[in-house]
């Protein structure tokens, strides 16, 4: 399980995000939608997602987070895990580990 993000970048995150028309300045229904499946997600369902984890030298920053559903969080992980897993048998294969 990865470290959770800094509250400070969330914060970041929803300050960043357009409630009012650029055109006429009315008032606009913000939907949060999925990164991945573009499928409508209630705000407190939201995932965030660091794109470059922290371990691998990815920062606490809104060019590294994506907003995620929780189905699609579930398999963007599980397929990290597989690759880190494949990347770590092919090491100890080949004796660089």
């Amino acid at each position: 399980m990865s470290k959770p993000l800094k509250r400070a970048v969330l914060i970041d995150f929803i300050n960043n995000l357009s409630f009012s028309c650029d055109k006429c300045g009315g008032s606009v229904k913000t939907v949060f939608k999925c990164s991945n499946c573009r499928t409508a997600v209630n705000p407190s369902k939201i995932h965030f997602h660091r794109v470059i984890p922290l371990s691998m030298g990815g920062k606490d920053e809104l060019s590294n987070v994506m907003m995620l559903c929780d189905k699609c969080h579930g398999s963007v992980d599980s397929i990290r895990l597989k690759r880190i897993k494949r990347r770590d048998e092919k090491l100890t294969r080949f004796g660089k580990r």
